[in-house]
C-alpha cells in the first residue's frame, strides 16, 4: 500500500519508517483474536492510496485504540470487527461481513506531549497513540458475526502496570500487514495478508532501541517517556503457551510431536508438498515455521527463522501479553526500521499503554461507564502542562464537504477545558450557513403553525383549497 511515507536516512542503507504498516517473521492465527480490529479506507476519502490498511484493538463498546499516524493519514475510515480476514477497501461492499458490519470512524484524539523539551516541531510532540470512536456501539452479544464474519468481538483489557511491560518479558503483535518487505512505491500489488497473523516477540531495553535510532535524537525523550523496544523472538505462541524450537525440517517436527487433528492436515500437506520436490530432483527445505501441540503438551514447535517484529500496514496494531492466562494490551506498533533490500527490520518500537494510560483513562472515562483508576481521573482535569500533555480531539463529519471537521485542542487555562480551532475558513462558514438554514427551518415551522390555525380544513384533515379571504 502506499500511505503517506515518512522515511528517514538512518544510515546509507538503512531507514526508518513511522507510517505505512504486516507481520515480519509471524504465523498465521488459528484461536480467536477477537479484540482485534483493522482500519480501511472509506470511498468517501479522497486520498490516492491502494490497500491502506491499519491495525487496532477493541478496548470498550464504542472505542479502538490504534496509532495517532493512522487517524491522521485518511480522513475517512471504516472499523472491521469480529473478523480474522482482511478485505480489501475496494471490496468492503462485496464481502458479506464488511458490507453489515462496517463502522465508520466518527471521532478521534490523541496527545501531545509538553514535557519533550528537545523537540520544536509540533508533529514530533504527538505521541503516536489514539482513540478512535466509531458512529454506534458494537454489541457484543450480536450471534450474526459469527455467521457473517469470524467471531462475536471482545473487548481486550488494557495494562496499567509497568512490570507487564519489563525487559525479558515475553509477548507477541497481531496484523495483516506485509510478511517481510516494504514495497516499492512503483509496486501495485497487494502484498497485505489475507488471515491475521501473529508473531512472538520479547521485550528489551530501551536503551537498545536508542542506539539503533541514534542518528534521530529527537527520539530518544520519546523512547525513554512513551515506548516499549522489542528485539528478538518471543518464547511463546499465540495462546501463550512455550514454543520449542526444533530442527528446522518440519517433516521431522511431524514425527516427533503427537499432533492435534488440525495439525495432522497440514503436516499431510508437508509430506505431499516433500515428495514432489523429491520426484523433481529438488531437494529443498520445506519453511514453515510453526506445529501447535496444544492439546497434548501445550507447548508450540518452529524453525528458526529471522527476528520477529512488524512490518508494512502493522501500524496501529497491538503488542500484547499474558497475565495468567489472561491476553492484555500493553502497546501499539509504531516504529520499524527498512533496509536498503527494502526488508523489515528492528528494533521495534511500540507506543506503552502504561506510559500513556492517563490519556486513554481521561478520554475512556469521559464517554463510558468505563471503570477507572481514581488517581488517574484526577490527572485529568489539571491543566495539560502540568499533566505532560494535551489532548488533541478531531470529529469527522461524514455529511459535510471535504475537510470540514471540527478540531478541538486542550487550553492551559481550563477555559471549559478546551478551545476551539477551525482546520480552515471554510468550517467557519460552512457552521454559520447551517445555523442560518436551521433558524429558517425554524421560521417555517412556526409560520406552518400560525397558518394551520387560520385556515380551514375539509373533512379529511386537509386545508380546503381556496382563496384566504383576509
Amino acid at each position: 500500500m502506499v500511505a503517506i511515507k515518512l522515511c528517514f536516512l538512518l544510515t546509507s542503507i538503512i531507514y526508518m519508517c513511522d507510517s505505512e504498516r504486516r507481520i515480519q517473521g509471524g504465523d498465521e492465527v488459528y484461536s480467536k483474536k477477537s479484540y482485534m480490529v483493522y482500519l480501511v479506507k472509506a470511498p468517501k476519502s479522497d486520498k490516492p492510496y491502494d490497500e491502506w490498511l491499519c491495525g487496532g484493538v477493541l478496548v470498550t463498546t464504542f472505542f479502538i485504540l490504534t496509532s495517532q499516524k493512522c487517524v491522521l493519514d485518511v480522513e475517512y475510515m471504516y472499523a472491521i470487527a469480529g473478523y480474522d480476514k482482511y478485505v480489501p477497501d475496494t471490496q468492503i461492499e462485496t464481502d458479506q461481513c464488511t458490507k453489515e458490519k462496517k463502522k465508520k470512524v466518527i471521532y478521534f484524539c490523541f496527545p501531545e506531549s509538553t514535557q519533550i523539551k528537545s523537540v520544536n516541531v509540533t508533529k514530533n510532540r504527538r505521541i503516536d497513540i489514539a482513540l478512535a470512536r466509531v458512529e454506534s456501539a458494537y454489541n457484543l452479544s450480536d450471534i450474526t458475526f459469527k455467521i457473517l464474519c469470524s467471531y462475536q468481538p471482545t473487548i481486550i483489557p488494557i495494562n496499567y502496570e509497568k512490570r507487564f511491560q519489563e525487559p525479558g518479558n515475553d509477548a507477541m503483535v497481531l496484523g495483516w500487514g506485509h510478511k517481510d518487505y516494504y514495497r516499492n512505491p512503483l509496486d501495485k500489488q497487494n502484498y497485505n495478508q489475507k488471515r491475521l497473523r501473529y508473531a512472538p516477540v520479547k521485550i528489551a531495553k530501551n536503551s537498545i532501541c536508542k542506539k539503533h535510532y541514534a542518528r534521530y535524537p529527537f527520539l530518544n525523550e520519546t523512547i525513554d517517556k512513551f515506548m516499549i523496544c522489542t528485539m528478538e523472538d518471543g518464547g511463546l505462541n499465540e495462546d501463550g503457551n512455550i514454543i520449542i524450537t526444533l530442527p528446522s525440517s518440519p517433516l521431522v517436527e511431524c514425527e516427533v510431536l503427537r499432533l492435534s487433528i488440525r495439525d495432522n492436515v497440514r503436516c499431510n500437506a508437508f509430506r505431499a508438498r516433500n515428495r514432489a520436490v523429491m520426484e523433481s530432483n529438488e531437494m529443498s527445505h520445506v519453511s514453515e515455521s510453526k506445529i501447535s501441540n496444544k492439546s497434548h503438551t501445550n507447548h508450540t514447535s518452529r524453525s528458526r527463522r529471522p527476528s520477529s517484529g512488524f512490518c508494512q500496514n502493522d501500524h496501529g496494531g497491538p503488542l500484547v501479553t499474558w497475565v495468567g492466562s489472561k491476553e492484555v494490551l500493553i502497546g501499539i506498533a509504531s516504529l520499524f526500521r527498512v533496509s536498503n533490500g527494502s526488508k523489515c527490520m528492528g528494533p521495534y518500537l511500540f507506543t506503552s499503554t502504561q506510559q500513556n494510560s492517563i490519556f486513554i483513562d481521561c478520554i475512556l472515562t469521559r464517554n463510558s461507564n468505563f471503570s477507572y483508576n481514581a488517581s488517574r481521573r484526577s490527572s485529568c482535569d489539571t491543566p495539560p502542562n502540568q499533566r505532560g500533555f494535551r489532548i488533541v480531539e478531531k470529529y469527522v463529519s461524514w455529511t459535510s464537504g471535504k475537510h470540514e471537521h471540527l478540531v478541538k485542542y486542550e487550553s492551559n487555562k481550563l477555559q471549559n477545558n478546551t478551545v476551539v480551532k477551525y482546520e480552515n475558513d471554510k468550517l467557519k462558514n460552512y457552521t454559520k450557513k447551517t445555523t442560518k438554514i436551521n433558524k429558517a427551518f425554524e421560521d417555517l415551522l412556526k409560520l406552518e403553525t400560525i397558518l394551520k390555525k387560520h385556515i380551514p380544513s375539509n373533512s379529511s384533515g386537509d386545508p380546503v383549497k381556496e382563496n384566504i379571504k383576509q
